[in-house]
This record gives C-alpha cells, structure tokens and sequence, in this order.
C-alpha cells in the first residue's frame, strides 16, 4: 500500500449511500413520519424520526429497523479505521515521537501507551483549574 490516503470505492460508496439516505429521509421527513414511517426509519433513524414514527408502527418493526439503521455505520467507519490504522500510526509516528515510539505492530501496543502519556498533563491541568479545593469543597468557601 503506498503512503498516501486513498479510501477505497467500497467504503466510499457505502458512506455515500448512508448519508444520501439520510439526507433524503430529513427532506422527505414530514410527509413519510404518517404515510410510511418504517421507510423513514430505514432513511434515516436519528433520535426525532425515531420519537415521531413511535405512535404510528408497531413496537418490534419499530425496534429492529431503527437498531439496524442506527448502527449501520459502525461497520464502515470501523472497516474504515482497520484498513488504515497501520500506516496512519506510521505517519503520525514521523510526526509525534512519542505516540508510537515502539511497537508499532501489535494492535494497540504503542499508541495507547503515548495516548495515555499526552492526557497526563491535561488531566494535572483540570485537576489544577478546578473549582474545587483539594478536599473536594468549592473553592473560596470556608470548611464550618
């Protein structure tokens, strides 16, 4: 695979196909929520067709197809992230030394212990900025 980032037809056109039907079942919404809310659902299922298709379909059509659209990204983005996780951690790796210093080509071996690394001296810096005194008490309140 060459270095440069080039996602494959496959997961192009599954992400292009999600989201025309999604576009489409937000244009088409009002008329299809009362005449044909299953084929909302299998548009688009976010949270508001969801609650607005409840009153008109039966429970279980309902749950199936509003889990089934609600994850069918997943497996894309996922396949997405596989296909690539390699020679992005690689690339990153030239860039930012310590997110894959070693370990490169075990699953999660070398970026998890960098990631983990760079939220050290954020999570000091929250812990610093809280509102919070060291006793768990607000700031600029007297403990009585």
């Amino acid at each position: 695979m060459d270095g440069g980032f080039r996602l494959p037809w496959l997961y192009t056109a599954a992400l292009g196909l999600l989201t025309a039907a999604g576009k489409l079942g937000d244009a088409l919404g009002p008329v299809l929520v009362s005449d044909a809310p299953l084929l909302l659902l299998v548009l688009n299922a976010n949270d508001l067709h969801l609650g607005l298709t409840t009153p008109n379909t039966h429970w279980l059509p309902w749950y199936i197809i509003g889990t089934l659209r609600r994850l069918a990204e997943d497996p894309v983005f996922f396949l997405i992230g596989w296909h690539y996780s390699d020679p992005r951690c690689h690339a990153l790796s030239r860039e930012f030394k310590a997110l894959c210093e070693e370990d490169l080509d075990s699953s999660l071996g070398g970026s998890s212990s960098g990631f983990s690394r760079a939220t050290g001296p954020s999570l000091a810096e929250s812990r610093l900025s809280s509102p919070f005194g060291k006793q768990g008490q607000p700031s600029g309140r007297s403990k009585s």
